[in-house]
């Protein structure tokens, strides 16, 4: 079972009693987010909020000695723990 967000990040979903991992599908501009587990028992009403997380962003230019522009350089960013 799925539900979109509307126009004010809000969502419904009518779905039968249980355990669900609730995912939260968000676009690259997110960090990934953390699955979170309700359970709900015949006539329930549960609020699943989640509050996203921007990614941050790098930016630059790579240039040769005389400050010409590199074509094609890969550059990586690997997290550190």
């Amino acid at each position: 079972m799925s539900a979109e967000t509307d126009s004010n990040g809000k969502y419904i979903m009518k779905i039968s009693s249980g355990t669900y991992n609730m995912d939260f599908e968000l676009g690259e501009d997110y960090e990934p987010p953390e699955q979170q587990t309700t359970t709900l028992a015949p006539g329930d009403s549960k609020t699943v909020n989640y509050k996203a997380t921007r990614k941050a962003t790098v930016s630059g230019e790579v240039l040769d000695d005389i400050d010409q522009p590199i074509v094609g350089v890969t550059v990586t960013a690997t997290k550190t723990p």
